[in-house]
């Protein structure tokens, strides 16, 4: 801890200049994420938090966040009721953001989504899959033609228990979901780590957490200026979390 706050200190001068301090709010997902975030009762943890409030640190601003379930979370944005939204991407919901002016920041965080199975369809191929499931709010790109076209049915869960019970038992034949996630919660919360496995060899997508604004592409700016120049204290929150990809 005392290194992420020595990287603090050294650049909070060069940042407070560039924007005035706000107070702002942040939407984010109501949902049971750790390690990278956890929006439960009101209240949010984890390597997102600490990296968004030690930026705060740094430039002077304050940020509240503002727990949301996951499809209400784009409407309550894009209806300008905060100032940001964590975690986004450009690719997600682009029907609803046509004509909306979005600034995002660079990388927060990489992760990759893909398929956990149980060892009983360890050997199936992306062929003999016709049934996956995935949180409710989200949307398995990697696998949207195959079940708009209805050779394969998605199922949801409201949380990761309810998802890992669903492949465990065999209703699904795997859960599609974050794999950092999805090998915290087996390790740490269930004391189960091979109870599911990763399947690399079927499709998978590998892409970046944002954070987005309609209000504020200067604090934004300001954000992607303390990552690039404070490197040190990101790469610390992400060994703090284990979040790191190979």
């Amino acid at each position: 801890m005392k290194r992420i706050l020595s990287g603090i200190a050294a650049i909070s001068l060069s940042l407070s200049g560039m924007v005035n301090a706000g107070n702002y709010t942040v939407g984010v997902e109501a949902l049971e994420y750790f390690p990278l975030y956890e929006g439960q009762g009101g209240s949010y943890k984890g390597y997102a938090r600490d990296l968004i409030d030690a930026f705060g640190k740094a430039a002077g601003h304050t940020f509240t966040y503002k727990p949301v379930p996951v499809k209400r979370l784009f409407n309550e944005f894009l209806s300008g009721n905060m100032d940001f939204k964590y975690p986004d991407n450009p690719k997600w919901a682009s029907n609803m953001k046509q004509g909306k002016n979005i600034t995002y920041s660079d990388s927060t965080v990489e992760f990759i989504d893909g398929i956990m199975v149980a060892k009983s369809n360890s050997n199936l191929t992306v062929e003999n899959f016709n049934s996956i499931g995935t949180l409710r709010g989200f949307t398995p790109w990697t696998y949207m033609d195959d079940i708009s076209k209805g050779t394969m049915k998605l199922f949801e869960a409201n949380d990761m228990k309810a998802l890992i019970s669903m492949a465990e038992s065999g209703r699904i034949q795997g859960a599609y979901f974050n794999v950092t996630v999805a090998r915290y919660y087996l390790n740490n919360t269930m004391g189960k780590p091979d109870l599911l496995k990763f399947k690399e060899d079927l499709p998978h997508s590998r892409d970046n957490f944002l954070l987005s604004t309609m209000k504020h592409p200067d604090v934004i700016k300001q954000l992607n200026e303390f990552m690039k120049s404070n490197a040190s204290t990101v790469g610390a929150l992400k060994d703090k979390y284990q979040v790191h990809l190979p």
